[in-house]
């Protein structure tokens, strides 16, 4: 069995790319795991769907993996990279849910360099529901977002609408007392140009938030 040694992985349940990654997210410091190649297919299947992998299966990893935890070290009972020749993948598995992770670039790079000395894992699993991550965003920008979401539902509720008229005008430059008709006009800006829009309503809410 090959193993790759002293790597930093992010396990969740919708996969994380690196640059992505933050100080909240509890990295785990591998001290070693093993590593297998398998088809192209297989690994898009982790990425694209929640996976259930037989009980036979794991006994392949079973307490192969190494963490560092602060000096000591302490095994973890299912874990293991896989890589199509292209892209490496991390998998751990608890109480049969599969979590997966991204590697750092240079660590991934240097996984890739053992492609010639792997063994193929022929594994066997099921696909459950697709995940709903979407590779388009990054997760910064999807935070913005339901953050930003959060406070117009805030302005929705608010029963003075001082804020929301200020919020209105500074945007459309124009006077308006309905709520519904306010929310809806900045709800179709956001829709039809959101990057330069929302980073005006952001500043705007803040500002509103701190004087109003």
């Amino acid at each position: 069995m090959n193993y790759v040694y002293d790597i930093l992985l992010n396990f969740k349940e919708e996969f994380i790319d690196f640059y992505d990654w933050n100080t909240r997210d509890g990295l785990d410091h591998i001290r070693k795991i093993p590593i297998f190649k398998v088809e192209t297919k297989v690994l898009r299947d982790f990425l694209d769907y929640s996976i259930e992998l037989d009980e036979k299966e794991l006994e392949k990893i079973e307490n192969q993996t190494e963490i560092f935890l602060g000096r000591k070290v302490k095994s973890i009972r299912y874990a293991c990279l896989i890589t199509d020749s292209r892209k490496v993948l991390a998998l751990k598995i608890k109480d049969k849910k599969v979590y997966i992770s991204d590697l750092l670039l240079d660590e991934e790079e240097s996984s890739l360099d053992m492609i010639a000395l792997l063994s193929f894992w022929d594994l066997k699993y099921k696909k459950k529901d697709k995940r709903t991550t979407n590779r388009f965003k990054t997760r910064k920008q999807l935070e913005f977002e339901k953050n930003l979401d959060l406070e117009l539902q805030k302005l929705v509720n608010e029963k003075n609408l001082s804020k929301l008229k200020y919020i209105y005008y500074e945007c459309f430059d124009e006077k308006e007392d309905k709520k519904d008709v306010m929310i809806h006009k900045i709800n179709l800006e956001l829709k039809e140009n959101f990057i330069n829009f929302s980073k005006k309503i952001d500043y705007l809410l803040k500002i509103t938030n701190t004087v109003i």
